[in-house]
Parts: structure tokens; C-alpha cells; sequence
């Protein structure tokens, strides 16, 4: 039968046309970080911590990892819980040099955004894309998650986390027997994994983001930052399909 848009309701138009985004119905949201950075006052002084936004990644400031965008990953994951209310979600990672936990911080702007606390659980080991996938495929393991699970995160990073999930065992496997071992076992129980890209999520729940992205690309300093994080990403890639892949990023 032909779906009859006209008496659907929003919120469950908006759910259909994200299932078919990514290709299922997701049962756990695995929220990946895209960084954080400082909101300071005039003095300096660091009031608090957030997700990084369209605005970090300028090279003036010294960041040399191009746009990052992760504020993004976390709206689309506050939209995603709306549509998907019995999905438990779980923030990820940890600063390598500070120790501190990006997992908290997406948390924090989750709940602000009315995802309910009780929902969220915080995975704070990874420092890394590969650590995150690794840590995603011991949890589903350990708490026999069926699947399908969302991997949220920017248009930019979808193909790099792709081929990091292809490449999991060669990446982690050959020098960790026990971690080989869980990741057959996942192998084993055929968990669907959904590759989610916050901005199109995003342009499905409000058709002006569709707009806005768009618009980044051309207009600098945005435009720079994004062409920047994009080679990078490429060159991720094709380090990954070599065999030659060496960066925790």
C-alpha cells in the first residue's frame, strides 16, 4: 500500500524517512566524539567545555585537524532519541593528553537538549576512531545488543569509519588474541551496523540545515576547513586500504 503522507504524523514521517536514510530501525545510538573545545570568558578563563562547532578548526587558532563539527553528531543524536525513544545511547572517549572525557561533555549537551540522562551511558577508554569501534563491538558483545547500532557521526568521516570497521581485525586482531576472539564472536551474531551521517539526519528533522551545510562549503573560513578535513580523511582512507595506517585519529 502506498504510505499516505498527508495523514502520517510528523514524528512518524521523520522516523520512516531516517530508517531510510540509514538503513534500519537503530536499537542502541553509538554517539562517536568529534572533539571538544573551551567557551571562555573575556579574561581567558575556561567557563566550561562543549562539542566543537563550525567555528574550531581555524588554522589562526592553531588547529591544524581542519572543521571537526561535533556539536552536529550530537543534535542529530538528540533528534535520533526523539524518533527512537527505547535506543539506549552511549557517548564516547577521552582526551589522550588531558584525560578528559568528550563521553561527559556530548552527555551534558545531550541532557540539555532533553535526552533523559538514564539513557545515556558513557564509554570512556577510546581515544581514537579504532578504539571507539573496538569499544562498540565489546560492548555488544558483553551486553548482547541485537542491532541494529547507529555509529553517529559527520558526512565527512562515514567512508574512514567504514573502512575502520572493515579493517577492525587487522587494525586490533593481529596483536590481540582476546580482542580477535569478541570480534568473531560479533561476527558471529551478523550485528548490523549503521553508518549515520549526522548532517543528512539533520537535513531530513530540518530542511535549513540542508541549506546551512551547503553554504559551509563555500564560504571561508569553513570552506578551507572543510577541503582540509576532507584531504585528511581521504588520506586516512587510503592509508587504511593500504595496510599502512599508523595515526590514532
Amino acid at each position: 500500500m502506498k504510505e499516505n503522507r498527508e495523514n502520517t504524523p510528523e514524528p512518524e514521517l521523520l522516523k520512516n524517512e531516517v530508517v531510510q536514510l540509514i538503513g534500519g530501525e537503530p536499537q542502541i545510538l553509538f554517539l562517536m566524539s568529534g572533539g571538544i573545545a573551551p567557551v571562555v570568558d573575556k579574561e581567558g578563563n575556561v567557563k566550561r567545555l562543549r562539542a566543537t562547532t563550525i567555528f574550531d578548526g581555524d588554522f589562526a587558532d592553531g588547529n591544524a585537524y581542519g572543521y571537526l563539527g561535533g556539536v552536529y553528531r550530537m543534535l542529530a543524536a538528540a533528534e535520533m532519541a526523539k524518533l527512537f525513544p527505547n535506543a539506549p545511547i552511549i557517548t564516547n572517549s577521552i582526551d589522550n593528553q588531558t584525560k578528559t572525557s568528550h563521553a561527559k561533555v556530548y552527555a551534558q549537551q545531550l541532557e540539555k537538549h532533553g535526552v533523559d540522562p538514564k539513557r545515556i551511558t558513557l564509554q570512556e577508554k577510546s581515544r581514537s576512531t579504532r578504539d571507539e569501534f573496538k569499544e562498540m563491538v565489546m560492548m555488544a558483545v558483553d551486553n548482547d545488543w541485537k542491532g541494529p547500532i547507529a555509529m553517529v557521526t559527520n558526512d565527512y568521516h562515514i567512508e574512514r569509519s567504514v573502512v575502520t570497521f572493515v579493517k577492525l581485525g587487522t587494525l586490533l586482531g593481529n596483536d590481540d588474541p582476546e580482542f580477535r576472539q569478541i570480534l568473531n564472536e560479533f561476527y558471529a551474531r551478523d550485528i548490523k551496523v549503521l553508518f549515520v551521517s549526522a548532517e543528512k539526519v539533520l537535513g531530513i528533522v530540518n530542511p535549513k540545515y540542508k541549506d546551512f551545510f551547503g553554504k559551509l562549503k563555500t564560504r571561508e573560513p569553513f570552506a578551507g576547513n572543510i577541503a582540509l578535513r576532507e584531504k585528511m580523511e581521504a588520506s586516512g582512507v587510503k592509508a587504511l586500504q593500504d595496510n599502512t595506517y599508523t595515526k590514532r585519529f
